[in-house]
């Protein structure tokens, strides 16, 4: 009976677990870095539509076209040339790529 439970509240828009990811589908689909001090209850706000957020914190690999970095997880972005970027309560002192999309500093909510 459970299990008849569960695919009767299963939609196209639930997320699901793959290969150590949350993966919720949607629009835009960012894959989501952050540091050991966020959790995922407190990243999970910051994000609108779809995403592909690690289940543990760190520097993961996952095709996409936007990243969110998120803290101190911000040291990464170099690694993602060819994608548009979003961090999110960065270090105070950290050079930006040319690829930066937005900048949420401490203390600011979107």
């Amino acid at each position: 009976m459970l299990i008849l439970a569960s695919f009767l509240f299963y939609s196209s828009d639930t997320p699901r677990i793959k290969g150590g990811f949350v993966i919720k589908p949607g629009d835009d689909m960012p894959l989501v870095l952050y540091d050991e001090e966020w959790r995922l209850k407190t990243v999970l706000p910051f994000l609108k539509d779809g995403y592909i957020l690690p289940l543990q914190p760190g520097n993961h690999q996952y095709p996409a076209e936007q990243i969110y970095f998120f803290g101190n997880a911000a040291e990464w972005a170099g690694q993602f040339p060819d994608a548009r970027l979003i961090f999110v309560f960065p270090p105070e002192f950290i050079e930006y790529p040319a690829n930066t999309e937005k900048i949420f500093p401490a203390g600011t909510f979107r």
